[in-house]
């Protein structure tokens, strides 16, 4: 194997990963900036265009997966943060703007991957954003729904506080 880009940081990238126990995974082109993959489905953005109507409100993006030289499965930071790329680092602004909401809700795909990795780095920055946390579990899907890992981390999610529920069941809480 042989990395297409930055090959002079990929033994350090490695080894970087090891150190917090994550894995190299090897995925094809995916969710490329611009691509339908990346696109947000067009039921998803009219439903945000209607709600940003009747609320009279806005939504904002937030963007990952810029820097080529590191997996950025969670939306708050990197898998290996560098020094000299902010981009890679932890999102103070995002967490910033999650404190002033009432309830954070959780949904998206990759939940063994990009969702566990989110709802993870987010408590372990901000533990005190798990009480108002809400994953819905009927938004999301698995790459592999044996992933031991993943599982474990939304464990441990669920003993801290954060509660799991159905989308539907949203309206009776």
């Amino acid at each position: 194997w042989k990395p297409q880009y930055n090959e002079h940081l990929a033994l350090g990238y490695l080894k970087a990963l090891e150190q917090t126990g994550e894995v190299c995974k090897i995925w094809p082109p995916h969710c490329i900036l611009g691509s339908k993959g990346w696109a947000i489905s067009e039921v998803l953005i009219k439903s945000l265009f209607s709600w940003c109507i009747s609320e009279n409100k806005h939504y904002e993006l937030f963007y990952k997966g810029t820097h080529q030289a590191t997996e950025h499965y969670s939306i708050f930071k990197a898998a290996v943060e560098y020094e000299d790329a902010d981009e890679t680092k932890l999102n103070i602004k995002l967490l910033d703007k999650l404190d002033a909401f009432d309830q954070i809700i959780i949904m998206g795909e990759a939940a063994d991957y990009c969702v566990v990795n989110s709802l993870h780095d987010m408590l372990k920055a901000r533990p005190d954003l798990v009480e108002k946390t809400i994953l819905f579990t009927d938004c999301m899907s698995w790459i592999d729904p044996h992933n031991e890992r993943a599982e474990y981390m939304y464990e441990e999610a669920r003993r801290q506080g954060v509660r799991f529920m159905i989308s539907g069941d949203f309206n009776n809480y």
